[in-house]
């Protein structure tokens, strides 16, 4: 006999089981390497190494690293637009496990605007980090 099959539009409820599953096993892993460690199991930034510039999402895997140790200041140090991205991807994930136990959830895809709002945040984000000013430096990681 052939496995029950969700409603027609409703996802899976093992396909966000097993996007968690996956996360969790990139943060695990991200959590026992470090990527304060010059040639180490995490690759450096090829932006920065090839162009000594910041890109947008220089500092990630340090921001990934200190969330695993609940370090939030850590953080947002390192990238505080990754780590509001990190929140908006949990909230979708949130949002998507509900559907797939047949629970009515609006996640951020439901914010009109939201595409706009973050492309728009993400070339400001990137524009202010090459900017050399001191006042500037705390957007650097």
């Amino acid at each position: 006999m052939a496995p029950a099959r969700p409603a027609r539009g409703r996802p899976h409820p093992a396909a966000p089981a097993a996007a968690a599953a996956a996360a969790l096993a990139g943060c695990a892993a991200l959590a026992a390497a470090d990527p304060e460690t010059p040639g180490g199991p995490v690759p450096a930034c090829p932006t920065r190494a090839l162009l000594g510039v910041d890109c947008p999402v220089c500092g990630t895997a340090r921001m990934l690293q200190a969330l695993t140790r609940a370090d939030l200041p850590a953080a947002l140090g390192y990238n505080a637009l990754g780590v509001v991205a990190v929140a908006l991807a949990g909230w979708a994930w949130l949002a998507w496990a509900a559907r797939a136990l047949g629970r009515p959830a609006a996640g951020p895809a439901r914010i009109p605007g939201l595409g706009r709002i973050a492309v728009a945040a993400l070339i400001a984000w990137t524009v202010l980090r090459l900017i050399p000013h001191p006042a500037l430096d705390v957007l650097r990681p």
